[in-house]
């Protein structure tokens, strides 16, 4: 009986391991399934920071009206993008990423000013990087007061089509990231702020 388990013991000795060319066989496979993996990686980041980006703009924008509700004051969202004016110009140079300003009356902010990730710009109804600012204001009572002052500013149709604006129609700030990939957030006359991924948005 101790001589079968030696013998045993023995052969799981001689069988252990891998050979060279098995661990070669095993380190080609898991490279060729990095490289299969990264580019869907990076893609799928580059998609959450746009949605998260847009996402956050089209949050703040809410708490910008609830904070024109609160205060009993109008607010302006103004979104800046390599071009001035800026709200508060010496204070805020020419900015490299979009920038987005949350202010009174009196050019006080009240909520912190926002960066975005600076592979995320600014676009036009096609598609082409602007030059800012875009802004929208709210009233007192939390309406979108006005449809902005800027020539960039844009406007869309229940059905999402791009539209001049006017006071019936949803305005929308589009984002764009390195992958061509476009979210928008859009503001109801109502003032109420939602975001979307761009063919499927319209304004409510």
């Amino acid at each position: 009986m101790g001589m079968k388990i030696m013998k045993m013991t023995a052969r799981f000795k001689e069988n252990a391991g891998l050979t060279l060319t098995e661990m070669m066989v095993v380190v080609a496979i898991i490279g060729f399934l990095t490289v299969l993996a990264v580019p869907d990686y990076l893609a799928w980041s580059s998609k959450a920071k746009l949605r998260d980006a847009t996402a956050l703009v089209a949050g703040n924008i809410n708490l910008a009206r609830v904070g024109a509700i609160n205060q009993g004051t109008s607010v302006t969202v103004t979104l800046c993008y390599l071009a001035n004016p800026c709200p508060g110009t010496t204070a805020n140079p020419t900015p490299s990423r979009v920038t987005v300003f949350f202010q009174n009356p009196t050019g006080v902010n009240i909520l912190p000013v926002l960066n975005l990730n600076p592979l995320i710009v600014l676009t036009d109804a096609s598609n082409n990087v602007v030059a800012s600012p875009q802004d929208v204001q709210f009233s007192q009572v939390g309406i979108r007061q006005f449809i902005g002052t800027n020539a960039n500013n844009l406007c869309v149709t229940n059905t999402g089509a791009y539209t001049a604006c006017a006071g019936g129609n949803a305005q929308v700030f589009n984002f764009r990231n390195e992958r061509n990939l476009n979210y928008r957030a859009v503001i109801a006359p109502s003032g109420k702020a939602t975001w979307c991924y761009t063919p499927t948005c319209a304004g409510q």
